[in-house]
């Protein structure tokens, strides 16, 4: 009966875990989206690694707790992002993603400096001028 207790529990704190990484990379995603300027293009590899102006640090309440290439030790989440541009036609337009990494929980599966990858989404946006 312990094991199956422990399970459940270890599972749903994996549940929660995802539902708020999902929630962060919502939130970032809306942010850029909302943006009243013609993005910038990120630099390579800014979801593979921090990057200044394309990553932020989170508590767990996701309140951003530092926005360096370097995680605070209060931060359970970080979030990077990539801008990346496309041109369709004579319209331009942008991919935008979003990468919540959350504190190791699975260390079979741990990326760099003990964070795990939790959630991911991208959409389009069209360029817009000020």
């Amino acid at each position: 009966m312990m094991q199956l207790f422990s399970l459940s529990v270890t599972t749903n704190v994996a549940a929660k875990s995802a539902t708020v990484s999902t929630i962060l990379a919502w939130q970032k995603l809306e942010q850029l989206e909302a943006l009243p300027w013609t993005l910038v293009a990120s630099p390579s590899r800014t979801l593979a690694r921090n990057t200044s102006g394309f990553v932020d640090h989170l508590d767990a309440s996701g309140v951003v707790v530092g926005v360096s290439e370097l995680s605070p030790p209060q931060a359970v989440y970080t979030r990077r992002w990539s801008v990346e541009p496309v041109l369709v036609s004579t319209i331009e337009v942008f991919v935008l993603q979003v990468r919540v990494l959350v504190r190791g929980h699975a260390p079979d599966i741990e990326h760099e400096d003990g964070f795990i990858q939790q959630a991911q989404i991208a959409t389009v946006v069209k360029a817009r001028v000020q």
